[in-house]
Formats: C-alpha cells, sequence, structure tokens
C-alpha cells in the first residue's frame, strides 16, 4: 500500500514537472514569433519609408532626402527609431520639409516618378541596370546570395512586407538585434548612390520610353 502511494505521488509529480515544462516552452515559443513578427514589421515599415513614404523631393522633380517630421511621426513605436534617425542624420539624409527647396545640390533624381508624371514608363534598360546597383550594394553588405534579387524585387515593386521577410529568413545573423537599423542606414545610402549613378549613365529623360 505504501508503495502504491509512493508511486502515485511520483507519476503526480512528474505530470506537473512536465506539464510546467510544456507551458513555459509554449509560452517562450509565442514570445519568440511575437518577437519575430515585431521585428518583420518595423523592418517592412523602414523600408516603406526609405524607399517611398518619407522621400523628400524639390520643386526640380529630385530626391533631396528623407523627410524628418514624417520619419518620427511614422516610426513612433518601431523599436528602430532612434537609431535610424541618428543614422540618417550622419549621413546628411536627414532634412525638414520646409528646407527642401533652398538645397541646390539634390543628391539623387527620381526618375521613376518623373517618368510617370510625363505619362511614360522606365525603361528596361534603366530598370535592370538600377536593379543590378541595388543588388551589387545588397552584396557588400550581406555577402553574395542568389535570394538578393528577389529582395530587390519586392523592394522595386513595393512589396516591402515579403522584402522584410525574406531579408530576416536569409540573413538571420546579420540582422540580428541592434544590427536591423544599421541595415535600414546601408539601404539608404545604397538607395542614394545607385540613383547618383543612374543620373550619369542615364542623362535627362533617357531613362523614359
Amino acid at each position: 500500500m505504501r508503495k502504491f502511494k509512493l508511486m502515485t505521488i511520483l507519476m503526480i509529480t512528474m505530470t506537473l514537472l512536465f506539464s510546467g515544462v510544456s507551458s513555459s516552452y509554449a509560452i517562450s515559443t509565442v514570445e519568440s514569433m511575437n518577437q519575430e513578427q515585431k521585428l518583420e514589421n518595423d523592418l517592412a515599415e523602414a523600408l516603406e519609408l526609405i524607399f517611398d513614404k518619407a522621400v523628400l523631393k524639390n520643386n526640380k522633380e529630385v530626391i533631396v532626402g528623407y523627410d524628418r517630421e514624417i520619419i518620427e511621426t511614422e516610426l513612433k513605436g518601431n523599436s528602430m527609431k532612434e537609431a535610424i534617425i541618428e543614422g540618417l542624420e550622419v549621413e546628411n539624409l536627414l532634412i525638414s520639409s520646409e528646407d527642401v527647396n533652398i538645397i541646390s545640390e539634390p543628391q539623387i533624381t527620381l526618375f521613376a516618378v518623373a517618368c510617370e508624371w510625363h505619362g511614360k514608363r522606365e525603361t528596361m534598360e534603366f530598370r535592370a541596370a538600377e536593379n543590378e546597383c541595388i543588388k551589387e550594394g545588397l552584396s557588400s553588405y550581406f555577402g553574395i546570395a542568389t535570394s538578393l534579387t528577389i529582395i530587390v524585387d519586392a523592394i522595386r515593386a513595393s512589396n516591402f512586407k515579403q522584402a522584410a521577410k525574406l531579408i530576416l529568413k536569409e540573413f538571420p545573423k546579420k540582422v540580428a538585434g541592434a544590427t536591423l537599423p544599421g541595415l535600414v542606414i546601408n539601404l539608404s545610402v545604397i538607395s542614394v548612390s545607385c540613383s547618383t549613378k543612374m543620373n550619369k549613365l542615364f542623362p535627362g529623360s533617357s531613362n523614359c520610353e
């Protein structure tokens, strides 16, 4: 009888123990998934800002940097906000909207929108050249990877959620923790550099058809 009671107590103890471990594991898994989703959302939001929403143009239809007010507003609650703002300031890419038209030397030319405004579209040669430039910039940061082409295509198609998902999946070590804001700043610099290069390769409206 005593042996039976000891076995019963042991079984109950083991059940409670494994139940606790299982619950802890489940909670940990959920927390990990939530953290990954948060990073994906934050990165997608940042990509949309530097490739679309926060771009500033002067009266000559040229991009001159990124809108400080939009960056600060849109990144409210974003885990990378302060680091991104600091990085853009270091690169002299963060400006106020009221200062746009007094900037004499634009940093990059907005060919794509200019084409659309004139009822035209980018040539295949221009798109291929710009995509390749962005891909080369990403390669210098991530290393050679076949997935870079898909990432660039997603960015160019304004599918920032997909681009963020691919970046986090393919390069987990490169975007872990504090290095994620660094990636966003690097992408900003790559965008500026490639647009400057395209300006020289496709002068005037030669990028449109």
